[in-house]
This record gives C-alpha cells, structure tokens and sequence, in this order.
C-alpha cells in the first residue's frame, strides 16, 4: 500500500490526501451510522425521537454514499492517469531505444507487465480505498465500544494486536510468493512461445517435443503449487479474522457479564457492532494479496523502465533533434566493427572491420551464405546498430552518435524479417493514384487495393507481402532503398520483372538501391557486387569486372 502511495504521489497531481481524507469520513460515517441505529433501537417507543434520528440517519447515510463515492471517482481517475503516464512514457522510451535491446528483450513475459500489471493496480487501488474506509470504520466502533464497555474493548484490542503480527507475517509472504508466481508464469509464457514458433521442428522431433512439454509442465506445477500455498494463506487469514469475531462474541455474551454486571440492551449493542465490524475486517484482510500483488506489480512497471534506461543511456539515444540530412552524395564505412557478446561479454560473433563507400544512384548488390553477416552489415550501414570501432561518413563527414536518427532518415528498407503495418503512417499527404500506380506495376492491383491509407485485404502470400512492404518502402521517397532478399519469394517471371524494370526504374528516379540477393543471374544489372564472409567483406566487385 506503501508502494502504491507513493506510485500516486510520483505520477500525478491528484488530491491524494483529499482522497483518503474523504474514503476516512466515509468510514467515519459507516461508523455513525452504527451508533445511530442502536440509538434507534433504544428509543423506538419516542416517536418524537425517532423522527429526529431518522432524518440524522439520512443525513449520515448521504454523507457515507458521498465520500465514498468522491474518494472512489477520483482515486481511480488519478490511477488511470498515472498509468496512462507511465505505459505512454515506457511506449516512447522503447521506439526510442536500440534495435540491441529489442533483440535481447523478445519475451512476451516481460511487456505484459503493461496490461497484466496495470489492471492490478487498478484494482489495488480499489481496495486501499475500501480499506481506508474498514480502518477508520473500525476505530469508530472501537471508540464506541469503549464508551459502553472498556472491558469488551479492552478484550478486542488485546484479540487485534495479537493478530497483527500474523496479519503482517501474511502479508510479506504472500508478497514473496506473488513475486515468485509472476516469475514462474514468465516461464510458462516462455515455454508456451516456444511451442508456437518452434512447431515445426516440434511436430519433427517427438523426443523434443516431449521434453519442452515436460520442461512447461514442471514450470506449471510449480507454479499452481506457489499459488495454491498463497490462496490457502488467504482463506486461513478470512477463517482467522472471522474467528477471531465469534471468539469476541463468546467473550462479550458469555464472560465479561460475569466479570463485570452489564445490562442487557448493552449486550446487545456490543453484540451487533461486533457482527457489524465483520465485514470490515474481512475487508482487511482480504486486502493482503491484493496488496501484494500491486506492490509486486507496480515493482515490475518500474524495473522494465529502469532496462529501458540502461539501454538507451548506452547509446545516448535521441541526444538531440538533430536536422535532417537534405543531401546524399556518398556513405562510407570506416573500419567498422561489431561484436555480438554473451552475457559476460565475450564475442559470439564479430562483424567488420568493414570499409566501403557507396556513391549516389549506385545498385549495389550484397552476396554470402547464410551466417555471412549480411544483415548485421545492413543494420551497422543503416545506423541501427552503434559500431564499437570505427566510423560512418556521409558526404566525406562523420556520422556522431547525436545524428544517428536524422541519418536513419536516409534509408527505406524492406528487412527479411520485415513486419507490414495495418495501415501507412507518417504519411499524411499520400497520393492515392501513386499507391494504385505501384500496386498495378508489382502486379497486386488485382489483390488488394487502397483505401484510407489502409490496404484493402491484408491476407496475402509471403511474396506477395513482400511486394507490399516493397511499396511502402518506395512511396517514402528516402534517397535509399535497401531490399533484403526480396526477390526470394518470387516467381521466375516477376523476379525478371523486378531485376530488368523495377530496380532501373528506381535508379532513374535518382535512387541509390542495395539489394541482397542470390541471384546470380542477375548480376548483371548491378553497379557492384559485395561479398561478405563470416562478418567480414570479401570481395567488391565492378561491372566491369563481372
């Protein structure tokens, strides 16, 4: 609840205290009205009486539904603006950050932190409010109490305080085991993402298939064990606080008259706010996992924020709005060098040292095996990943870390792992009858069509969405188009088509094309051939040396 506060203090302007002050009256005010009704029922023969209390009662009453009412409104608008604040922040933090820590941070487990967690602090929210209101409800009773037997109070609060060590015991580990559970559905997760992008070789290896199925069953079973331990905590602490009430009722009827002489009617009074203070305190302790589970959850938003810092402060990302690069002669690679590193650092694979320059309106074609290092090469080229060593230049000048997104700006690329959009965005200006033009010239007019920046239908072949993306590419107008095997998903006809008319087309329009490709055959057209082996570069070969 500590954490909760303090989550509401830091990410919003709300009244937080306002909040609590008013969930305390209503509290206050459940309290009263339990006084008032025992006022009622002694005086249910005054009539003259009994007018004036049921119009206090009212008046009680309509407070109570207020506060509530106000604390509950604006606690759960000031958490649904303070998630807003952080989910949008996290948002602009990652597109803002490096393709590096995207690559390394593919599990799902980890971004559901913001819709799984962010519906439980809402709900932790929820019952801070009713809490607040039980807490201030049980001391008016408390008060109350003692007013009409210290002895009857007395025995409460000794029953209380003995509980509250328990109370606070159960919740620190119900607190560790939600975190331990959160940690093990991450795993599920995982196993469970494996299956889906692993089904092939799955369905072709039954010995693997058995044991990544074994390996999620144990995670599962742990995990039910975890959470099975922390619900049988919870309902002995609701079996506990109700018993710790009928316990109170046995003393109050049965031992405390005999101790101390009480009239009846105080009995009685005593005996229904004993019963009235039950579901406040089941309140109470209900409250335990919810207030786990929002301390755990809040924990996690910020702990995948604090990766998101780390990794954009590692490559001072967005340093500043640098202006945009309005002309494009040549780009040159300078001795650079990448490495991929295992969690203690040591290289895995190393790209470079590379050292090439590309002049403008240059079809350059990129060739290698597989592993080659192609497109770590692109990623290092397009400015996606930062070099360890060496440099970029652009135009004979380098390229500093600060420029690195307004150099980004130069390039549109269709990736092999490239992902197709819903609609085209940042294109606001976009020419309709340009779009049909393209969908006509790549042979998709018959497919799909545009309409409000959105492709009509989405549900197309592999190659076929290639095309698609390849248009996209195009109608962005950068100054250089990057294709990654593009073609290899194409039919013998339009792979021609795409090599002999599409490409020179580009060309012609002032465009400087890098294509990765196979395709031997064509060659031809290029300017260029780079060949790259084991992250390194070959060979470069020219036109007239093919």
């Amino acid at each position: 609840m500590i954490k909760l506060a303090s989550f509401l203090n830091k990410e919003t302007k709300a009244p937080g205290l306002l909040i609590m002050t008013m969930a305390g009256i209503s509290g206050l005010a459940n309290g009263i009205i339990l006084m008032v009704i025992n006022v009622a029922a002694d005086n249910v023969d005054d009539k003259a009486k009994e007018l004036f209390i049921l119009i206090f009662l009212i008046l009680i009453f309509l407070i109570y539904v207020f506060t509530l009412h106000f604390a509950l409104k604006h606690a759960l608008s000031a958490i649904e603006e303070a998630l807003e604040h952080v989910k949008i922040r996290i948002a602009n933090k990652i597109r803002k950050t490096g393709l590096r820590f995207i690559e390394e941070h593919k599990d799902i487990g980890m971004y559901s932190a913001l819709i799984q967690d962010t519906n439980m602090i809402t709900e932790g929210v929820v019952q801070s409010v009713y809490s607040m209101q039980s807490g201030l409800m049980l001391l008016v009773t408390g008060v109350y109490l003692t007013a009409m037997s210290p002895m009857a109070f007395f025995a409460i609060v000794i029953l209380i305080s003995g509980m509250m060590p328990m109370y606070l015991k159960k919740f620190r580990n119900t607190s560790a085991e939600m975190e331990k559970s959160a940690q093990k559905d991450g795993e599920f997760l995982n196993y469970f993402n494996a299956i889906l992008k692993g089904f092939k070789e799955l369905k072709l290896n039954q010995r693997e298939n058995d044991d990544l199925y074994a390996r999620l069953r144990i995670v599962s079973e742990d995990m039910q064990k975890i959470t099975a331990n922390s619900n049988i905590s919870f309902i002995f602490s609701m079996i506990f606080s109700s018993s710790i009430l009928y316990v109170l009722l046995l003393v109050t009827v049965f031992i405390v008259p005999s101790i101390i002489p009480t009239h009846s009617d105080v009995i009685h009074s005593i005996t229904s706010s004993i019963i009235f203070i039950m579901g406040p305190l089941v309140m109470l302790t209900t409250g335990i996992p919810v207030f786990a589970k929002t301390d755990n959850s809040i924990a996690r938003l910020y702990d995948l924020e604090a990766k998101i810092d780390a990794a954009n402060l590692a490559v001072d990302y967005e340093a500043n709005d640098y202006p945009a690069f309005t002309e494009f002669n040549s780009l040159e690679m300078q001795a650079v060098l990448f490495h991929y590193r295992d969690a203690d650092g040591e290289s895995l694979f190393s790209s470079g040292p590379h050292s090439f320059k590309l002049q403008q309106g240059e079809l350059l074609f990129i060739v290698g095996g597989n592993g080659s290092g192609k497109s770590t090469f692109l990623k290092l080229l397009t400015g996606l990943y930062h070099p360890e060593q060496g440099a970029l230049y652009l135009n004979d000048e380098i390229i500093e870390s600060s420029q690195y997104p307004a150099y980004r700006e130069l390039f549109s690329i269709v990736f092999t792992d490239f992902h197709l959009f819903d609609r085209i965005y940042g294109l606001p200006d976009l020419d309709e009858a340009e779009v049909n033009q393209w969908l006509k010239e790549m042979k998709l007019d018959k497919k799909t069509k545009f309409n409000n920046y959105r492709f009509t239908n989405m549900d197309l072949s592999t190659g076929q969405k290639k095309r698609l993306a390849f248009i996209v590419a195009v109608l962005r107008n950068h100054p250089i188009c990057i294709f990654d095997e593009l073609a290899a998903d194409q039919d013998p006809e339009f792979r021609k088509y795409f090599y002999e008319i599409v490409l020179p087309k580009l060309q012609n329009q002032g465009r400087t094309v890098i294509v990765v490709s196979h395709d031997e055959h064509y060659f031809h057209c290029a300017d260029s051939v780079l060949k790259l082996e084991e992250g390194k570069i070959k060979s470069l070969t020219t036109k007239s040396n093919f």
